[in-house]
């Protein structure tokens, strides 16, 4: 995120990170999908976002969203598995550097907010409830890492600190082999949609001549920033 008003270098970034915006965004959505599914599969841990068949703005999010990707930036808590502060500050730490500490969207690398324990921490119990905050809320926002290194280290994290307090917590997530299986399902099934969502060739006239238009008359180029700035938004991103 650079700001409305840009410089000539950082408008040369946003110009040449245009040209993999698609890809790292389409890697991101796939990474939220993975990531949040296996937290869901301990049944302490309670993930909050369009990614959740049960949450409230699933259907509204798969409608309006590119392929139905939910955004980047979801929520879970551990009240049901009732840690201590003490606990969570020792898992919330153990976590990076993975996970960086940082109160930012759209980084390459995936970010954690504990609110009570940082930007909410001035809040009362009744102003942090009012908010939807409670005091185990952990913010992530999703970066392009494999899938399988953030398993791994979130895991590792609640081995050495959450599992002291809490035997055999860990062992709640879904197992290695499920953990595959998911992978391969995501990664197959989003880029299959996704490679059938643009026109097909044939739909493509005035091949001769440059912009190229589609039958309904659209510029080639206008359709993929249309499909940019979809995914763009179902990120959490302004449109381009």
């Amino acid at each position: 995120m650079k700001g409305a008003f840009l410089d000539s270098d950082k408008a040369f970034e946003v110009l040449t990170g245009m040209k993999t915006l698609e890809l790292r965004l389409l890697k991101k959505c796939i990474n939220r999908l993975v990531f949040a599914r296996w937290l869901a599969s301990n049944p302490l841990v309670t993930v909050s976002g369009p990614a959740n068949p049960e949450d409230p703005n699933h259907a509204t999010a798969a409608r309006l969203s590119y392929l139905g990707l939910p955004a980047l930036l979801f929520t879970i808590h551990f009240e049901a598995a009732k840690i201590s502060r003490v606990t969570l500050e020792r898992f919330f730490d153990s976590l990076a550097p993975m996970f960086g500490h940082m109160v930012s969207l759209g980084q390459s690398n995936t970010l954690v907010l504990c609110p009570a324990l940082t930007s909410h921490s001035e809040l009362s119990p009744e102003a942090l409830k009012e908010a939807g905050i409670t005091s185990t809320t952990v913010c992530i926002s999703v970066g392009d890492e494999s899938p399988r290194e953030l398993i791994g280290d979130f895991l590792q994290a609640a081995r050495s600190a959450i599992d002291a307090a809490l035997p055999d917590f860990s062992k709640k997530f879904m197992p290695a082999v499920a953990i595959d299986a998911m992978i391969d399902e995501i990664y197959a099934d989003v880029h299959r949609r996704h490679a059938a969502a643009p026109p097909p060739s044939r739909a493509l006239r005035n091949a001769s001549s440059k912009p190229y238009f589609l039958e309904n008359g659209e510029c080639v180029s206008c359709f993929s920033s249309r499909v940019i700035n979809a995914m763009s938004a179902s990120a959490g991103f302004l449109p381009v």
